[in-house]
């Protein structure tokens, strides 16, 4: 299994120190040819991603969040601005259970 992070050069020291594959400031190309990559070739890996990356992602982002086993994404706040982290899944929280859920 692979240990992978791509986000901001800061954030990935850590990541680096850990062991993990690391791309320090990627962009949202450089992380949908990553993730196609994993996809073609059924790798099993763990992909931390700072959230600044997930403003537009592409088919192989979206194919994996529905339907790959292989791959798991976990999101990360941005290493400079912690306070305004919001996971992929607090929409959908929202949606259905509204944002008292949350504590809002």
């Amino acid at each position: 299994m692979r240990l992978l992070a791509l986000g901001s050069a800061g954030l990935m020291e850590g990541f680096n120190l850990l062991g993990f594959e690391t791309y320090p400031d990627a962009n949202p190309s450089m992380l949908e040819n990553l993730l196609c990559d994993l996809l073609a070739k059924k790798e099993k890996a763990l992909v931390f991603i700072e959230q600044n990356l997930l403003t537009h992602t592409g088919a192989c982002y979206q194919r994996i969040r529905e339907d790959s086993g292989e791959v798991v994404l976990i999101a990360l706040p941005p290493l400079n601005d912690p306070q305004n982290y919001h996971p992929p899944v607090e929409a959908l929280v929202k949606r259905v259970l509204g944002s008292a859920a949350l504590g809002e």
